[in-house]
This record gives structure tokens, C-alpha cells and sequence, in this order.
């Protein structure tokens, strides 16, 4: 938000406050849902993917996200945002019991890869 934020649609959310009103939004009820916000015609919902951090912080580190044509998937968005916010937090659960998992805070945080378990 530093260097501003980039209008790819007439519905892209390039004010800061409102932006940061989206994010409030996202951390109350654990998804989002954009309607024409990166691309005309494409709407979609997403929900966070969570990783430990240093002191306990969780970071965001993906999403689970499903997108489709406006016309056909707006209507279903908030029928979807259920299916897709457990989706992420099964994924987040497997993420944190996988063994090697790492984070390394800081201003660009980097994410160790997994190592698999012989299991």
C-alpha cells in the first residue's frame, strides 16, 4: 500500500481504507468474496491458508480460492464461501502437523519447503 494500489477494473478497491476494511472483514468472518475486482466478468471467494510464525503469529500463506464467470458463480458465491473456508482450514491442519515446517520472519518471509513423511 506504499506505493499505491493498482486499478485493473473500474471495481478494484484502490482506496487504503476500504482496502484495509477488507482485510478487517477477512480476519471476522475467514473469506472474501470479489466480484470484478482483477478481472471484468470474473468473481470469485477465497479464504485464507495459515502457516506458524515466530511467536506464535499465524501467517497467511495461500489461498483456497474458486472463480468462475460472474454471471453464472456471483449468485452461488456465499453458498461456496462454507466448502471453500474449510477447504483452507483442512489444509491449514496438514500444513501444521507436516514435519520440517518452517517460517523465517521478517520483511520478506520465506517458507521452507515440506519434507515428506516416509509414512
Amino acid at each position: 500500500m506504499r506505493h499505491g494500489l493498482v486499478r485493473q477494473t473500474p471495481h478494484t478497491v484502490v482506496h487504503p481504507a476500504k482496502f484495509e476494511a477488507q482485510l478487517d472483514l477477512v480476519r471476522r468472518q475467514g473469506f472474501i468474496m470479489s466480484t470484478e475486482e482483477t478481472e471484468v466478468g470474473l468473481s470469485s471467494v477465497a479464504a485464507p491458508v495459515f502457516l506458524d510464525g515466530a511467536d506464535d503469529n499465524r501467517v497467511a500463506v495461500a489461498a483456497v480460492s474458486v472463480a468462475g464467470p460472474t454471471q453464472r458463480i456471483a449468485p452461488m458465491l456465499k453458498h461456496l464461501a462454507p466448502r471453500v473456508v474449510e477447504g483452507a482450514r483442512t489444509l491449514t491442519k496438514q500444513l501444521a502437523t507436516r514435519r520440517g515446517e518452517q517460517i523465517v520472519a521478517g520483511p520478506e518471509s520465506v517458507v521452507t519447503p515440506l519434507r515428506r513423511s516416509r509414512a
